[in-house]
């Protein structure tokens, strides 16, 4: 976490163990009710600490729920949404300390889907996936160079069209992605307005696999 906020986390630590370390002498002959006792001072400072660390660590509540908290300055948001967002992410840090194993991604999506209008919730997904789909975008224009296959496009242009493509392409992939049967439909819905540069891409893909085949055909003719 940011160096900014660690001296406020650390003064938090700190006021629990000087707590619970005022049990060793309160209940000094007693393990078992100075044992109880620090476990109670952990469990009340738990999510005062939680709510420090979710932004920046994803681990505590998923990836969503950690990046929306440190996007909560930038969304926009107000007070009911703030809270319904936090408590949300610190109702899965408490399931996820029960079962680390736990897959919370519904959980996540869901909770950001009733708590963000539409266009906060585009805004989370742009910062979320700016990242992977600029690489993208850039893969795609560099492999249709190579290819030699850019000459009806404009760099600005159809490379703008692309990124956009993707970046709703990703948002359906997030939303939809353990709901296999909507996942296909949207995207579906949405490869019918794939723009030129993404088709290319795509051909250039499929030609590939296609003579990877015709390859792997011979080799089998062969023997």
């Amino acid at each position: 976490m940011p160096k900014s906020k660690s001296k406020e986390l650390s003064d938090l630590v700190m006021l629990r163990e000087r707590r619970k370390a005022a049990y060793d002498y309160i209940y000094e002959k007693s393990p078992a009710r100075r044992a109880s006792a620090k476990l109670a001072i952990d469990s009340a400072f738990q999510d005062s600490i939680d709510m420090r660390l979710i932004p920046f660590n994803k681990g505590i509540s998923g990836e969503n729920m950690s990046f929306a908290m440190r996007l909560m300055p930038i969304l926009n948001l107000d007070e009911a949404q703030r809270s319904y967002i936090v408590q949300k992410a610190l109702d899965i840090a408490g399931q996820l300390r029960k079962n680390p194993r736990k897959n919370v991604w519904n959980d996540e999506i869901n909770a950001l889907r009733q708590s963000l209008n539409a266009k906060q919730l585009d805004r989370f997904f742009t910062h979320k996936n700016a990242g992977k789909v600029t690489s993208l975008m850039r893969q795609t224009w560099n492999k249709l160079c190579e290819a030699g296959m850019t000459a009806r496009l404009d760099s600005a242009r159809d490379c703008a069209q692309a990124y956009m493509y993707y970046m709703e392409q990703q948002k359906i992939n997030d939303i939809y992605k353990y709901y296999g049967t909507s996942k296909k439909k949207y995207l579906a819905e949405l490869s019918k307005r794939m723009p030129e540069m993404v088709r290319l891409y795509d051909s250039l893909g499929k030609r590939k696999r296609m003579e990877a085949r015709k390859k792997e055909v011979g080799k089998e003719y062969v023997w």
